[in-house]
Protein backbone atom coordinates (compact mmCIF):
# COMPACT_ATOMS: atom_id res chain seq x y z
CA UNK A 1 0.00 0.00 0.00
CA UNK A 2 0.88 3.20 -0.59
CA UNK A 3 2.47 5.54 1.98
CA UNK A 4 2.30 9.69 2.66
CA UNK A 5 4.83 11.32 4.50
CA UNK A 6 4.30 13.42 7.19
CA UNK A 7 5.83 16.53 7.64
CA UNK A 8 6.33 18.61 11.33
CA UNK A 9 5.90 22.29 11.87
CA UNK A 10 9.48 22.93 10.93
CA UNK A 11 8.92 21.71 6.99
CA UNK A 12 11.03 18.47 7.30
CA UNK A 13 9.66 14.89 7.53
CA UNK A 14 8.53 13.47 10.60
CA UNK A 15 7.25 9.92 9.58
CA UNK A 16 5.02 7.63 7.52
CA UNK A 17 1.18 7.18 6.90
CA UNK A 18 -0.65 4.84 5.17
CA UNK A 19 -2.88 6.14 1.84
CA UNK A 20 -6.54 6.54 3.03
CA UNK A 21 -8.55 4.50 1.00
CA UNK A 22 -11.09 7.98 0.44
CA UNK A 23 -7.71 8.95 -2.24
CA UNK A 24 -8.38 5.42 -4.27
CA UNK A 25 -12.00 6.50 -5.38
CA UNK A 26 -12.54 7.65 -9.02
CA UNK A 27 -12.80 11.49 -9.55
CA UNK A 28 -15.80 12.43 -10.70
CA UNK A 29 -16.42 15.89 -11.61
CA UNK A 30 -19.93 15.48 -12.74
CA UNK A 31 -20.72 14.50 -9.57
CA UNK A 32 -19.04 16.72 -7.96
CA UNK A 33 -20.91 19.72 -10.35
CA UNK A 34 -24.45 18.28 -9.65
CA UNK A 35 -24.06 18.59 -5.74
CA UNK A 36 -22.85 22.31 -6.03
CA UNK A 37 -25.73 23.16 -7.85
CA UNK A 38 -27.66 21.49 -5.62
CA UNK A 39 -26.13 23.36 -2.61
CA UNK A 40 -26.37 26.60 -4.35
CA UNK A 41 -30.07 25.98 -5.19
CA UNK A 42 -30.69 25.90 -1.79
CA UNK A 43 -29.78 29.75 -1.33
CA UNK A 44 -32.42 30.76 -3.45
CA UNK A 45 -35.15 32.56 -2.29
CA UNK A 46 -39.16 31.66 -3.49
CA UNK A 47 -40.40 34.79 -5.49
CA UNK A 48 -44.04 35.08 -6.24
CA UNK A 49 -45.92 38.22 -7.29
CA UNK A 50 -49.54 40.14 -5.82
CA UNK A 51 -52.37 38.00 -6.44
CA UNK A 52 -54.45 41.59 -7.20
CA UNK A 53 -51.17 43.11 -8.48
CA UNK A 54 -52.27 45.36 -11.47
CA UNK A 55 -55.99 44.91 -10.73
CA UNK A 56 -56.29 47.38 -8.31
CA UNK A 57 -58.09 49.91 -9.91
CA UNK A 58 -61.55 51.06 -11.11
CA UNK A 59 -61.18 49.84 -14.14
CA UNK A 60 -64.15 48.81 -16.57
CA UNK A 61 -64.53 48.57 -20.12
CA UNK A 62 -66.95 50.60 -21.90
CA UNK A 63 -68.12 48.25 -24.92
CA UNK A 64 -68.71 49.90 -28.44
CA UNK A 65 -69.94 52.73 -29.75
CA UNK A 66 -67.41 55.24 -28.13
CA UNK A 67 -65.24 56.10 -31.03
CA UNK A 68 -62.04 53.82 -28.93
CA UNK A 69 -60.76 50.79 -28.32
CA UNK A 70 -62.58 48.43 -26.03
CA UNK A 71 -59.78 47.98 -23.64
CA UNK A 72 -60.75 48.97 -20.15
CA UNK A 73 -60.60 52.63 -19.03
CA UNK A 74 -60.19 53.79 -15.07
CA UNK A 75 -62.98 55.98 -13.97
CA UNK A 76 -63.14 59.39 -13.21
CA UNK A 77 -62.14 62.92 -14.84
CA UNK A 78 -60.43 66.04 -14.10
CA UNK A 79 -56.71 64.45 -13.77
CA UNK A 80 -54.15 63.50 -15.90
CA UNK A 81 -54.76 59.11 -15.68
CA UNK A 82 -58.86 60.17 -16.17
CA UNK A 83 -60.04 56.93 -19.14
CA UNK A 84 -56.43 55.60 -19.58
CA UNK A 85 -56.33 51.91 -20.28
CA UNK A 86 -56.04 49.88 -17.08
CA UNK A 87 -56.25 46.31 -15.65
CA UNK A 88 -54.76 44.74 -18.54
CA UNK A 89 -50.68 43.26 -19.66
CA UNK A 90 -50.34 45.67 -22.25
CA UNK A 91 -51.29 49.27 -20.65
CA UNK A 92 -49.23 50.68 -17.74
CA UNK A 93 -49.86 49.71 -14.60
CA UNK A 94 -51.46 46.97 -15.77
CA UNK A 95 -51.09 43.28 -14.28
CA UNK A 96 -48.40 40.80 -15.62
CA UNK A 97 -48.90 38.52 -18.40
CA UNK A 98 -47.86 35.35 -16.51
CA UNK A 99 -46.64 35.73 -13.37
CA UNK A 100 -43.99 33.93 -11.34
CA UNK A 101 -45.87 31.49 -9.30
CA UNK A 102 -44.75 30.63 -5.62
CA UNK A 103 -45.55 26.87 -6.15
CA UNK A 104 -42.27 27.09 -8.58
CA UNK A 105 -39.73 24.35 -7.29
CA UNK A 106 -36.44 26.10 -6.77
CA UNK A 107 -34.73 24.13 -4.87
CA UNK A 108 -33.23 20.81 -6.30
CA UNK A 109 -32.40 17.46 -4.50
CA UNK A 110 -29.88 14.81 -4.93
CA UNK A 111 -29.81 11.27 -3.33
CA UNK A 112 -28.14 10.17 0.04
CA UNK A 113 -25.73 8.19 -1.94
CA UNK A 114 -24.73 10.29 -4.45
CA UNK A 115 -23.83 13.59 -2.24
CA UNK A 116 -21.48 10.84 -0.27
CA UNK A 117 -19.84 10.46 -3.32
CA UNK A 118 -19.22 13.72 -4.57
CA UNK A 119 -18.14 14.67 -1.26
CA UNK A 120 -15.46 11.34 -1.51
CA UNK A 121 -15.11 12.27 -5.16
CA UNK A 122 -13.91 15.83 -4.60
CA UNK A 123 -11.37 14.37 -1.57
CA UNK A 124 -9.75 11.89 -3.65
CA UNK A 125 -9.60 15.12 -6.50
CA UNK A 126 -7.46 17.06 -3.55
CA UNK A 127 -5.06 14.20 -3.74
CA UNK A 128 -4.59 14.55 -7.66
CA UNK A 129 -1.88 16.96 -8.55
CA UNK A 130 -3.64 17.02 -12.64
CA UNK A 131 -6.62 18.59 -10.97
CA UNK A 132 -5.27 20.57 -8.50
CA UNK A 133 -3.32 22.07 -11.11
CA UNK A 134 -5.89 22.86 -13.25
CA UNK A 135 -7.87 24.98 -10.88
CA UNK A 136 -5.06 27.56 -10.84
CA UNK A 137 -3.27 26.65 -7.80
CA UNK A 138 0.55 27.06 -8.03
CA UNK A 139 2.47 24.14 -6.38
CA UNK A 140 6.26 24.32 -7.72
CA UNK A 141 7.16 24.28 -4.32
CA UNK A 142 4.92 21.63 -2.17
CA UNK A 143 6.73 18.42 -1.61
CA UNK A 144 3.63 16.86 -2.22
CA UNK A 145 -0.14 16.48 -2.87
CA UNK A 146 -1.51 15.80 -0.40
CA UNK A 147 0.38 17.29 2.03
CA UNK A 148 0.11 15.86 5.37
CA UNK A 149 1.20 18.25 8.29
CA UNK A 150 1.56 17.15 12.37
CA UNK A 151 -1.27 17.08 14.18
CA UNK A 152 0.33 19.95 16.39
CA UNK A 153 -0.81 22.61 14.03
CA UNK A 154 -3.87 22.39 15.69
CA UNK A 155 -2.63 23.58 18.68
CA UNK A 156 -1.64 27.37 17.05
CA UNK A 157 -3.65 30.39 17.91
CA UNK A 158 -1.85 32.96 15.79
CA UNK A 159 -2.59 33.51 12.10
CA UNK A 160 1.34 34.91 11.64
CA UNK A 161 2.53 31.61 13.71
CA UNK A 162 0.25 29.58 10.59
CA UNK A 163 1.61 31.72 7.81
CA UNK A 164 5.41 31.27 8.47
CA UNK A 165 4.69 27.12 8.60
CA UNK A 166 2.75 27.38 5.31
CA UNK A 167 6.23 29.42 4.11
CA UNK A 168 7.98 26.40 5.51
CA UNK A 169 6.16 23.99 4.03
CA UNK A 170 6.30 25.42 0.49
CA UNK A 171 3.07 27.60 -0.08
CA UNK A 172 4.60 30.92 -0.59
CA UNK A 173 3.74 31.62 -4.33
CA UNK A 174 -0.28 30.36 -2.82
Amino acid sequence: MEKYNIYGLDGKKKGLIDKPKVFLVKYRKDIIQKAFEVSQSKKKQIQGRDKRAGLKNTAEGWGTGHGMSRAPRLKGSGYPTARNVGRVPFAKGGRTTHPIKTEKKIKKRINKKTHKLSIISAISASGDISVVKNRGYKIKNIPEIPLVVDDKIQTIKKTNQIYSILGELGFHEE
